[in-house]
């Protein structure tokens, strides 16, 4: 910026304008209220937007992207779970593969330093029944025509020892 007056010598100011901080994060796509067979990648990434304050881009910034990690829940590929934004802002985590544990919702959040952050809603599904086993019931005897004591009771479950079914008989 330069300062001048008629007749005088003029001044130079020496200034810069700095981008601001992020203000917001926002989911942009991925995996809301989606889900994924337990311990088995989601179809996609996780991916944000971060914007400063007038709903620029904030290229750079570093997005954490976690979890509660009790019960349904998941990780990321190789614990990495900060997504650096490209020059649109935009920032896409690494594949996330639930875990052991069927059920949700749960959230995943992105977050980056001062700003709101986004939230992921995601399912751990039940897997396709992978064993039946006897519960109870099995070794009885009967005399024809009669009932057994007690009920046949079996157990289906998934690779991930998640119940899986219901027993048609």
């Amino acid at each position: 910026m330069v300062a001048s007056a008629a007749g005088a010598t003029s001044a130079n100011f020496s200034l810069t304008n700095l981008a601001g901080s992020a203000a917001k994060v926002t989911m942009t796509s991925g995996l809301r209220g989606r889900g994924a067979t337990i311990n088995t990648a989601f179809a996609a990434p996780l991916v944000a937007t971060v914007n400063r304050r007038w709903k620029q881009p904030s290229l750079a910034v570093s997005c954490d992207v976690y979890t509660s990690g009790s019960g349904a829940s998941g990780t990321f590929a190789g614990g990495v779970n900060t997504a650096t934004s490209n020059a649109s802002g935009v920032a896409t985590s690494v594949a996330f593969t639930s875990n052991s544990t069927a059920g949700g919702p749960y959230n995943v959040v992105a977050n980056a330093t001062g700003a709101t952050s986004a939230n992921f809603s995601l399912t751990n599904l039940v897997g396709a029944a992978a064993k039946v086993v006897v519960t109870s019931g099995s070794g009885q005897s009967a005399t024809i025509s009669t009932t057994f004591a007690a009920p046949l009771v079996a157990t289906v479950a998934d690779a991930g020892k998640q119940p899986s079914c219901l027993v048609s008989w």
